[in-house]
């Protein structure tokens, strides 16, 4: 469950950054500034380091795998949280990985989430499985650091929680329920969403694989 705390620590980091970027007059710095802040402030902990690869061997080749979730078993908008605002998240999960991650049927169940990397074979398949990781922690949202980072993130984004967009609205429930950041589903998120698709024109080399 998220403690009261835990939420009150973003709730005062978010507003910190809020008010550190109001004297930042400049858009340009501006925008860098913030981009920092929300690095350092809310990129979940275990992006935070770049795992070391293995040593190459092979030759050099473009591996693909189509990672197959089944979004009915998650009481949020499993693509939202992949992606984040912004993109922010499916950025930090490529960052972490060194792979194209990109969803290819964001509104359907299930979801179909393609994986590239291109370098030595072995080095390839080791990129996809940080990426499935990656995937994998950030839908697991243990102790809603996911959640709450990207709340927070999105707060600093837009200014404040007074005014939340309608392209990614979050409501705050009880701190007894089972989730106490929601992501609520609208018509302009989904639209943001096509914005990451991936080209359905790509073959695949990897077998789907089975998420839930």
């Amino acid at each position: 469950m998220c403690s009261r705390e835990r939420f009150e620590e973003k709730l005062k980091q978010s507003k910190l950054a809020i008010d550190l970027l109001k004297d930042v007059e400049n858009h340009n710095l501006r925008s860098m500034v913030m981009e920092h802040f929300i690095g350092e402030l809310f990129t979940p902990f275990f992006f935070k380091k770049i795992p070391n690869p293995p040593r190459p061997f092979g030759n050099i080749r473009k591996k693909k795998f189509n990672l197959t979730i089944a979004t009915n078993e998650y009481n949020f908008n499993v693509a939202s949280r992949i992606i984040g605002p912004k993109g922010s998240t499916i950025k930090t999960i490529e960052r972490y990985s060194g792979c194209q991650v990109k969803l290819i049927n964001p509104r359907d169940n299930p979801l179909y989430v393609r994986i590239v990397a291109k370098d030595y074979v072995n080095v390839a398949n080791w990129k996809i499985e940080k990426a499935i990781e990656g995937i994998e922690y950030v839908l697991k949202n243990e102790n809603y650091e996911v959640s709450l980072n990207q709340l927070a993130e999105l707060a600093v984004r837009r200014g404040g929680f007074e005014k939340p967009p309608v392209s990614y609205q979050y409501r705050l429930k009880a701190f007894d329920g089972d989730d106490e950041v929601v992501n609520e589903e609208n018509e302009e998120d989904e639209r943001e969403l096509t914005a990451i698709l991936f080209d359905s024109d790509d073959e695949t080399d990897g077998n789907f694989h089975q998420h839930e």
